[in-house]
């Protein structure tokens, strides 16, 4: 009787499915949690269609003012090509097809591997037995005679268990592989999506971030200024005005193949919705920051400022602005008849503006302030232009309870300002 009649060959899962796939794309996980602070970013560039153009910006730039080159957009620069080839990595690897299976989930079950590799064993004995088999029939020795008389069934045992054997374990990989097929695969599909998702969200992210930073810097260049006075009177803004500036003075009919690649990019950054934001602030410096900012991220924003309370609340009325930046410096009596007011007038037409308040410093003062005030943000004056956008996406993504346009303002507003 043979082994394989004796035992009934059983393997058992020794890495699940989820554990597999998650330790095939395991290089994901090191770049994704280095840079996990981009998943809560309110912004994306679309990275495959802006890759090259961003490139290219950023050694035009180079070449033009070689010192632009701050030390944060150098380390952005390097993070962004880093995450955009995990991203790369991962695009190829996750393409695996019908062979995803086989290369992430069986080669990872040690039992299933060490019976496949007992059976390649078994097949190399099986053909050496055959072949020695057929040899001494062709040319039979005086001691191989002797042999087989002595040992008349030997050979022929040996083959016929090692036949058996391989038989058993076919059924039990084919088997196995049936039994785990299903979900596997249902278990690969969702986690390669989850993955993928985080990996260009990220990256998506960090381009946004890159255009904003690289552009804030060369209008911080003089040199890149005036090399660029005649298209822009020195002006150097976003993506966007750059690209409308080089398409303009195109030949439509004879676009070439990157031109049209070009085109549609503007296209693409064209693809925004309007909103008003209003900027108030005592100081004109201040509020250039803000405006600046925002202006940067060119994704229509439509944005007006001002130092006075009168021509700011009677503007912010007439505009309906959708969002209120205010400076905590204007004062709070100021401030908060200047919010009741236009939050009153607004109701009218079902409207209210978010309101983002700025102060000097995030203490116990200003957030009393901000309570007081009713305000739906608080900011510090000192932060980055990425920071200021966040923030202002951060406010356009609350929602507005509509409870709130059927109550009444305690305190009626006065002429304050």
């Amino acid at each position: 009787m043979s082994e394989a009649s004796k035992f009934h060959f059983v393997i058992n899962v020794s890495v699940p499915a989820a554990e597999a796939v998650m330790n095939y794309f395991s290089y994901t996980s090191g770049p994704l949690k280095q840079y996990e602070r981009y998943l809560k970013r309110h912004r994306e560039l679309d990275y495959k269609k802006m890759r090259r153009f961003l490139n290219t910006t950023y050694k035009t730039l180079t070449e033009i003012d070689p010192e632009f080159m701050a030390f944060n957009l150098v380390n952005l620069y390097a993070d962004l090509n880093e995450m955009a080839q995990a991203y790369d990595t991962f695009n190829a690897k996750s393409k695996l097809g019908y062979h995803s299976y086989e290369l992430v989930f069986l080669r990872q079950q040690e039992e299933y591997v060490a019976l496949e590799n007992r059976m390649i064993e078994n097949s190399e004995t099986i053909d050496f037995i055959k072949g020695r088999k057929d040899r001494r029939s062709r040319r039979p020795t005086i001691n191989s005679v002797q042999n087989e008389r002595r040992n008349p069934g030997r050979a022929l045992g040996r083959l016929s268990d090692l036949i058996e054997e391989n038989i058993a374990i076919g059924e039990a990989l084919r088997d196995f592989r049936q039994q785990h097929e299903r979900t596997f695969k249902a278990i690969y599909t969702k986690v390669v999506q989850m993955i993928g998702q985080q990996l260009y969200s990220v990256v998506n992210a960090m381009a946004y971030e890159f255009d904003i930073l690289l552009w804030h810097k060369a209008k911080s260049s003089e040199i890149i200024r005036h090399y660029f006075k005649d298209s822009y009177a020195g002006d150097v803004v976003s993506s966007k005005a750059y690209l409308t500036n080089y398409l303009k003075n195109l030949d439509k009919t004879k676009l070439t193949p990157e031109n049209r690649e070009l085109q549609n990019l503007l296209e693409y950054l064209n693809e925004t919705t309007p909103v008003n934001i209003l900027i108030y602030m005592p100081e004109a410096e201040d509020s250039d920051v803000f405006e600046s900012a925002l202006k940067a991220d060119d994704n229509g924003f439509e944005i007006f400022t001002f130092t006075d309370a009168k021509h700011a609340l009677a503007n912010a009325l007439k505009l309906r602005v959708s969002i209120l930046i205010l400076d905590l410096n204007v004062g709070i009596d100021i401030l908060e008849n200047f919010i009741q007011t236009f939050q009153k007038n607004m109701k009218k037409y079902k409207h209210r503006g978010k309101v983002l308040l700025v102060a000097s410093e995030i203490d116990d003062d200003s957030i009393n302030a901000a309570n007081q005030l009713m305000v739906d943000s608080l900011v510090e004056r000192e932060i980055d232009a990425i920071d200021i956008i966040d923030s202002i996406y951060t406010l356009l993504k609350i929602p507005i309870d509509e409870d709130y346009f059927n109550t009444e303002f305690e305190v009626e507003p006065t002429e304050k300002g």
